[in-house]
């Protein structure tokens, strides 16, 4: 039986020729080696083998061996996003730019997220909701500042606008709310300069300056000190 080599997949110009042995790898169980002729010509997932029906003695044209390695190379994308998608959720375009980064192929990309799509492990969509979602409950920001990062994410504009229109983000309410959290916590200052910094906070969370008027109007202690001009 022929030894395996070290590494794991070196990628030589696709052969021609008869497979004399398939063996598992050292390394990953997950793949095998495929020899041809007696020598080392590529790795492949194990899976693929028998998806394409691979066993020793079976002669691949070039055309063939091209193809399982066009299969295995998805493969390899799928894994790495998936790997990526064990940490946290990703949008598509988050997912499109680790693998890109990863060396891969813009088609190999496109066929890896169609297959994570169909297994609905990517969904820009419920990312976007979710991304909302989770704003809104810890560190809540203008419908402005959502559609920012959300794009900072990859997520195209159509789905971020319909997202963000099904959450029914309320920012005023949000912004009284903070209001009253940061009074809170800067107490011992003068109303004025509570005013001052309430109000730089509620601007670098994207609330325009119509929402910051109407939030700090609530707060019976700052009626006469927010500014009367922009932020």
């Amino acid at each position: 039986m022929p030894s395996r080599p070290d590494h794991n997949d070196d990628r030589p110009a696709p052969r021609a020729g008869t497979i004399s042995a398939i063996e598992p790898q050292r390394h990953d169980p997950e793949r095998v080696s495929v020899f041809l002729d007696g020598a080392f010509a590529f790795g492949l997932h194990a899976d693929l083998v028998l998806e394409h029906g691979l066993y020793p003695g079976l002669t691949l044209d070039e055309s063939t061996v091209e193809a399982i390695l066009a299969a295995d190379e998805i493969r390899r994308a799928i894994a790495t996003a998936l790997n990526a998608l064990a940490y946290r959720a990703r949008s598509e375009g988050e997912i499109a730019q680790r693998l890109r980064q990863k060396g891969y192929e813009q088609t190999v990309i496109d066929a890896a997220l169609e297959r994570l799509r169909g297994w609905h492990y990517v969904d820009d969509r419920d990312f976007a909701s979710r991304w909302i979602e989770n704003r809104q409950e810890h560190r809540p920001r203008s419908e402005r500042m959502l559609a920012q990062e959300l794009r900072q994410k990859g997520v195209d504009p159509a789905t971020i606008a319909d997202t963000i229109a099904d959450a029914g983000v309320d920012e005023i309410a949000d912004a009284r709310e903070l209001v009253r959290k940061q009074r809170a916590k800067l107490s011992g200052l003068d109303p004025e300069t509570q005013t001052r910094r309430i109000t730089g906070f509620l601007s670098r969370r994207g609330y325009s300056w119509d929402v910051i008027r109407r939030a700090l109007e609530t707060d019976a202690d700052t009626e006469d000190s927010y500014p009367e001009d922009g932020v």
